[in-house]
């Protein structure tokens, strides 16, 4: 079944369900897998938020070995990369219209600061 879902790095079922389907199988045959892999990214995950080393971490996620293991394999076929990928597409259909219309500045006004003149005693002219 899994484990219960405490940590702040722990991905929502939402999350999860985007992130699942990008996952490769990597089966030995006849081996059943040692943990979910929905385990293993959240134990990935609270590795990279709380900054603990791979031994570190809590006795409710897999072994860290484990968790290590599926790390670099996934790490060699450039599933972060993917799922990093496919997210940017996600937010920037999602978003794009609302952030290229929020963006544009106002009738009239400029995108850049208004020049600041300095004084005198610091200006190097």
């Amino acid at each position: 079944m899994g484990r219960q879902r405490v940590y702040p790095s722990d991905l929502t079922n939402q999350q999860w369900e985007t992130i699942e389907p990008m996952l490769p199988l990597i089966k030995e045959p006849g081996a059943d897998p040692e943990a979910s892999f929905r385990d293993i990214v959240d134990a990935i995950l609270y590795l990279d938020r709380s900054g603990c080393s791979w031994r570190q971490l809590p006795v409710d996620f897999p072994p860290w070995q484990t968790v290590y293991g599926w790390f670099q394999r996934w790490k060699a076929r450039g599933v972060a990369e993917r799922i990093l990928e496919e997210q940017r597409f996600i937010v920037t259909d999602t978003l794009g219209l609302l952030v290229s219309v929020t963006v544009l500045p106002r009738r009239g006004r400029t995108a850049t600061a208004p020049r600041r003149r300095c004084r005198a005693s610091i200006c190097s002219r």
